[in-house]
């Protein structure tokens, strides 16, 4: 009886060593699946704090430049406002002055580039942050557009004409007598014509344009932000 009973003892003597194989095997599967995922995490962890401060630095930079652009547009609205003729000569020479100036928004994108190309957008775990942060390329190429249009016209056609229809000199430089007297007619003169108008009317154009595209790309910042906040603050709790 006892012999007869050793195959069923080693059977089950197997059976016992697969089992505690496999328990064995799936508990370094479940350690090392946790290890990954940790890891991952601590990478994700690490990619949205370099983003938040890329976007933050950028949010600085965007904002000193969408003032200048809102100031040029404030520029070109008063030159378009008729009692603009009225004011003082240096307010007219001041404003023909700035209003030749550009502006460029240049963001740092390093590290929004890396993440994109090499991929690691996908160890984002939040569907909308990593959906936002994929679009965003969108918003900046919109804005750059507009700006790029903008300061082409004013460098190549607006600017030109002024300068040419005014004989312009650079403000608060000393004139003449004569060349104050000339300059403070003619200035008013070339101001209230039917083609600096134009030329006004065209530029502005331009610019309603970049403030939206300006206003849009500057939410889209913003909501990047906070949106990287919440999941930093989600992830830490």
């Amino acid at each position: 009886m006892a012999d007869d009973n050793k195959p069923l003892k080693y059977l089950r003597y197997a059976i016992g060593e697969i089992v505690l194989v496999v328990i064995g095997i799936l508990i370094a599967l479940q350690i090392n699946n946790w290890n990954q995922n940790r890891l991952l995490k601590i990478e994700e962890i690490k990619t949205l704090n370099s983003l938040h401060k890329e976007f933050l630095d950028n949010l600085v930079k965007f904002d000193i430049n969408y003032k200048e652009q809102l100031n040029r547009d404030r520029i070109v609205k008063r030159l378009l406002d008729p009692k603009i003729t009225q004011a003082p000569f240096e307010t007219l020479d001041s404003l023909i002055y700035f209003l030749g100036w550009n502006f460029k928004f240049n963001p740092s994108t390093g590290i929004y580039n890396s993440v994109i190309n090499s991929g690691k957008i996908e160890i984002i775990s939040n569907d909308s942050l990593k959906n936002a942060i994929s679009n965003f390329n969108n918003y900046l190429i919109d804005y750059e557009e507009e700006e790029i249009g903008a300061n082409y016209y004013g460098t190549n056609f607006l600017t030109p004409y002024m300068r040419t229809q005014l004989h312009y000199r650079y403000p608060f430089k000393n004139r003449t007598e004569e060349q104050y007297n000339y300059d403070n007619v003619n200035y008013r003169e070339v101001i209230k014509s039917d083609r600096a108008r134009n030329e006004f009317l065209f530029y502005w154009s331009y610019m309603i344009i970049t403030l939206k595209k300006g206003e849009d790309l500057q939410n889209e910042i913003i909501s990047i932000i906070n949106m990287i906040e919440v999941e930093l603050n989600t992830q830490s709790d």
